[in-house]
């Protein structure tokens, strides 16, 4: 009887990491949208006059992305209707369909990943190659970088890890 409960507590202890895990990647943005779209625009703003994109490279680069948000937007509901149905099975503490609905999230991320890479693809294809050289180190620095909006915790700690 021991091993059957020491199972059960395994499996609970197991479907509430997978849960925070899937959470941790599928939770909506926060703050006021309103914020996000005008702090968006400035940073686009700021991107185009970085590329010195022309005219025709703004609209087909407004272009690109507006087609991108249409495409994703049924995989981000997907992501909101597998994140409340995890919850779901969660507290009705069904591990299987827990299992079942992290590896369902998982495959949604990776879809919305490689959207975003084609996206990504598709916006060099508007640029020359000098545009591009800029673009290229545009992606290297926000890649190795600090993200705007968001904290780190290892930019706190010290050499060892403390806080």
């Amino acid at each position: 009887m021991r091993d059957r409960a020491r199972s059960r507590l395994v499996t609970v202890f197991a479907a509430g990491a997978m849960l925070i895990g899937a959470l941790a990647f599928a939770q909506p943005p926060r703050g006021d949208g309103e914020r996000r779209l005008h702090m968006k625009d400035r940073s686009d703003h700021r991107l185009v006059e970085f590329l010195e994109l022309t005219e025709d490279q703004q609209e087909a680069w407004r272009a690109a992305h507006q087609a991108h948000r249409e495409a994703i937007s049924s995989e981000i509901e997907q992501v909101r209707e597998n994140r409340d149905a995890l919850e779901e099975a969660i507290e009705a503490e069904d591990a299987l369909r827990v299992g079942e609905l992290t590896l369902e999230g998982r495959r949604l991320r990776e879809q919305m990943k490689e959207s975003g890479e084609a996206l990504r693809e598709q916006l060099e294809g508007i640029l020359d190659a000098e545009q591009r050289e800029r673009w290229e180190a545009f992606q290297a620095a926000r890649e190795h970088g600090p993200r705007f909006g968001r904290r780190d915790h290892r930019d706190r700690r010290g050499p060892r890890g403390d806080a």
